[in-house]
């Protein structure tokens, strides 16, 4: 009797347990890739305003290096000077469908020393059972006595598209004055290279 005692208690508490951990695991991994989800995007939040930091210091002079150690793409469309980070996550933080904007105005004005020259949203999309959120960093032009404007473009020329694992190199070409705007005040731009190694 005291022998099937035993093997019934070694049956029960590992029945017990299977049931624990199954329980845990049913419900704890949803929370662990929600947690994982957040992170990523706080992370790619963190890494758009950084960009945009060293971007508007480079914009006075010299050069700068960032890794790109996000998950996901990054890509700068040399035609509008646009930087977007796609990160494809189960969950997002963001709304649905929706320009939510991080830094500046996505509409507000273009007064110097009043309104932000960088703007800097995020557009969450569902696709099937993911999110692509996609993160999105330009700048306007900023009206005082004169125009500025920090101008980004590809140093070969072309659209830039990479991955995670590779470096950002920012690097200040000059002032460009050879535009007007608003008819008799001159447009400043300060050329900003963009190129990946």
């Amino acid at each position: 009797m005291k022998g099937q005692t035993q093997i019934v208690t070694t049956m029960l508490l590992t029945m017990v347990t299977v049931a624990v951990v199954g329980t845990v695991y049913f419900y704890g991994l949803p929370l662990i890739e929600k947690n994982k989800d957040i992170a990523t995007l706080q992370k790619t939040e963190d890494f758009i305003k950084l960009l945009d930091d060293k971007i508007k210091i480079v914009a006075n002079g010299g050069s700068a290096e960032l890794p790109f150690n996000i998950p996901g793409l990054f890509i700068f469309n040399n035609s509008n000077g646009t930087i977007e980070i796609k990160v494809k996550t189960r969950r997002t933080i963001y709304a649905t469908g929706a320009e939510v904007p991080l830094v500046g105005d996505l509409e507000g004005g273009n007064v110097w020393g009043v309104n932000k020259q960088e703007i800097i949203y995020v557009k969450a999309e569902k696709v099937g059972n993911a999110f692509v959120n996609s993160y999105n960093l330009n700048y306007k032009q900023l009206v005082g006595n004169d125009c500025y404007k920090i101008v980004l473009e590809s140093k070969t020329g072309s659209d830039i598209v990479t991955e995670e694992g590779h470096n950002i190199v920012i690097s200040h070409v000059g002032i460009d004055s050879s535009e007007k705007c608003g008819g008799t005040k001159t447009l400043y731009k300060s050329i900003v290279q963009i190129a990946i190694v």
